[in-house]
């Protein structure tokens, strides 16, 4: 008995041994945030970040310490903190920046220093084409637009479109219109705002499109525009026409949801404003966000409510770390060969299998989803 029980402790020995041979010390992966000291208004999102990472390093079983960077989307001084990042904090990957344009501003420096970035937001067309250490974890707005004109132009002939000025804004703007034309349908109206109008102005916007009587509304705001111009379109649309469809592709702002939230007499809380909205997200899984709600504690902190880009940045996490077991520690510059090669997998949020196409953009679907008036969160809609 006693020659067996050696034979399997020596082996579990050389496997431990194999195993801290192979990764003596933690690796270093940039994350990048938004400034929430800033802007208030980006603490779920910037919060989300942090926690998908963690919770695809948990599951990955291997060690990662996060240096975390405020500048996601500090277009002006991007590259000098990706610089800083990479030769000072000394870490072997990305992830981010957050918004395109910063993305596509580090573009540059990330592909000169030749360290991979997964940006877990940015939806810019132009980042498929910035560069061979550039890579997206959240599907592009290809991904999105086609699937929400698809399924919307047949039942609605006209479309009035508001958007904002970022590279982003202009990319739904112009894929909107492209694929829903396609499919018949006619925009009636296409007015563009700036990120830093007033409520005001948004709302006067809002009502010259509903003036041109469309059978839908169509709404485009990046992530880093105030949730109180999301909060001023959506009453004037519906101030104008109750019943006029509205479709924000982008969905909006935890604090917007919380804007429009109403409590009856016994205590319930009720989003009729939002009721219907058409938006087009990744496919959503049950229990994995059950999973990481409980993780986090995110039932328990309503400022979060469960917003945010944590299963992008868990899948850029879990993409960096596949590839770093695969090229082994002493040799963690092969990262990038590793994640750009067709036939690199990697585990997903999602519990499936994930791999990023020629561009370096993550290979998934999108759904049509619309917002429930009794939990104010975006539901499929059922085929």
């Amino acid at each position: 008995m006693k020659a067996p029980m050696l034979a399997a402790a020596l082996l579990v020995a050389l496997l431990a041994g194999s195993h801290v041979a192979a990764q003596p010390r933690p690796i270093k992966v940039g994350v990048f945030t938004f400034d929430a000291r800033d802007d208030p208004t980006t603490l779920a999102e910037s919060v989300s970040f942090v926690e998908g990472s963690y919770m695809a390093i948990a599951d990955r079983g291997y060690k990662v310490n996060t240096v975390t960077s405020p500048a996601g989307c500090d277009t002006d001084n991007i590259a000098k903190e990706v610089e800083r990042l990479v030769k000072e904090e000394k870490v072997v990957a990305i992830i981010g920046p957050i918004c395109s344009g910063a993305v596509l501003a580090a573009a540059p420096t990330i592909n000169a220093l030749k360290v991979p970035a997964i940006t877990a937001s940015g939806g810019a067309l132009a980042i498929s084409t910035a560069g061979p250490y550039i890579y997206r974890s959240i599907p592009n707005a290809k991904t999105y637009l086609f699937t929400l004109m698809n399924y919307l132009a047949p039942m609605f002939p006209t479309m009035a479109i508001l958007y904002d000025d970022s590279i982003l804004g202009l990319d739904f703007k112009n894929l909107a219109t492209q694929y829903y034309t396609a499919k018949g349908g006619k925009v009636v109206s296409s007015v563009m705002f700036a990120g830093n109008s007033t409520t005001a102005h948004v709302e006067d916007l809002t009502k010259q499109a509903a003036a041109a009587k469309p059978s839908l509304l169509f709404y485009m705001a990046t992530s880093a525009i105030l949730p109180e111009l999301e909060g001023a379109f959506i009453k004037a649309a519906r101030a104008a026409d109750p019943k006029l469809p509205i479709v924000m592709p982008n969905g909006f702002d935890v604090l917007t949801k919380q804007e429009f939230e109403v409590v009856g007499a016994n205590g319930t809380k009720s989003y009729p404003a939002l009721g219907g909205i058409y938006t087009s997200g990744d496919v959503i899984f049950p229990k994995a966000n059950a999973r990481y709600s409980s993780m986090f504690g995110i039932d328990t902190m309503p400022t979060l409510g469960g917003y945010g880009y944590y299963a992008t940045a868990y899948d850029a996490m879990s993409a960096i770390i596949t590839a770093a077991q695969e090229s082994g520690y002493n040799k963690l510059k092969n990262v990038n060969k590793m994640m750009s090669a067709k036939s690199f997998t990697f585990r997903r949020y999602n519990g499936m299998m994930g791999k990023f196409d020629e561009n370096g953009d993550i290979i998934a679907e999108a759904q049509v989803q619309q917002f429930s008036a009794v939990t104010g969160d975006a539901e499929p809609i059922a085929a």
